[in-house]
């Protein structure tokens, strides 16, 4: 098992992945916050499963004690690979694949970069990619789930959470949609050096749980940009995320 574990967070760092952290912040750290063996029901009750696959990933049979204060578990599954660890200080941490690096072949990456016109010929030796309406998606997951987690009974005395979204191998990395009939008038393309996007932010616990939609546009938003795309529709966007939240995909 220890050494499944190690190969596929090997393999999640490979390539682009995500890193998220959801915990109380220092101020309200508590080593046994829960008990180990509560640990499992957490997730369960706090997990989110909107379109079929789950966030986090959660398998009650798969889950493994990996220490003596916390609990993991891990998957890879048609590029749908993630390790996440959940400790009894109420902290979650998940790294998860970019799936567009394992699902996208090279035939596929030709029809994405031939969907724009002009600028072509610069596309040539793009073949990262980072689907838009995935990323809402997957922002509203992460912000949903915190907001399930914190209203557990085990963070009453919490008053502020610490959220942490990164991602990594985004340099030369293109913004793109999947759907066919909705498109983006040119290509935006991330140019960071360090190839990492990192937010970090501190949520009062009740404006997390109110308002976990509101954010994750924000953030998804702020990536956007960081692709050099600077005014992404927000409308729009908030439309997308009605629909996942609704159930109308």
């Amino acid at each position: 098992m220890i050494e499944e574990a190690k190969k596929i967070k090997n393999k999640i760092q490979s390539r682009g992945y995500w890193r998220v952290i959801i915990r109380p912040t220092f101020d309200f750290y508590q080593k046994d916050r829960f008990e180990l063996q509560n640990l499992p029901k957490a997730i369960e009750v706090s997990h989110v499963n909107l379109r079929g696959w789950p966030y986090p990933y959660f398998n009650i049979e798969e889950i493994e004690i990996s220490g003596q204060d916390k609990i993991r578990s891990y998957c890879d599954f048609e590029g749908e690979i993630e390790y996440w660890e959940f400790t009894t200080s109420g902290q979650f941490g998940h790294i998860f694949a970019m799936w567009e690096d394992y699902v996208i072949d090279e035939e596929e990456a030709n029809k994405i970069r031939s969907r724009f016109r002009f600028g072509n010929e610069k596309l040539n030796q793009i073949n990262k990619f980072f689907e838009i309406v995935a990323a809402t998606y997957k922002f509203t997951e992460i912000f949903k789930f915190a907001a399930n987690l914190v209203q557990l009974k085990e963070y009453k005395d919490v008053e502020k959470i610490e959220m942490l979204i990164e991602l990594y191998d985004v340099k030369e990395r293109m913004l793109f949609i999947e759907n066919p009939f909705r498109f983006l008038l040119e290509p935006y393309i991330c140019k960071i050096e360090d190839n990492k996007i990192i937010f970090h932010e501190l949520y009062e616990k009740d404006d997390l749980i109110a308002k976990f939609n509101i954010y994750a546009v924000e953030w998804v938003i702020n990536v956007f940009r960081l692709f050099n795309w600077q005014n992404p529709n927000r409308q729009i966007l908030e439309e997308d995320q009605k629909k996942l939240l609704e159930r109308r995909l």
